[in-house]
């Protein structure tokens, strides 16, 4: 699980610097929206680790 969160923040990354050189206001607003949406990917991925280390005060 850590390494796609770590996948999953390099994609966030790379979306938002597309969407900041992206030629066009479609373009731009597409990458936006999906760097929007892997960011709460990775929120949902961290608040899962840390509920699941929380449990067995280590992580599995």
């Amino acid at each position: 699980m850590i390494a796609q969160l770590e996948k999953f923040r390099a994609e966030v990354e790379y979306c938002a610097r597309l969407a900041r050189t992206s030629p066009d206001r479609q373009t731009r607003a597409l990458f936006e929206r999906l760097a929007e949406r892997l960011g709460e990917m990775v929120q949902e991925i961290e608040t899962t680790i840390a509920a699941r280390t929380k449990l067995s005060g280590r992580w599995e």
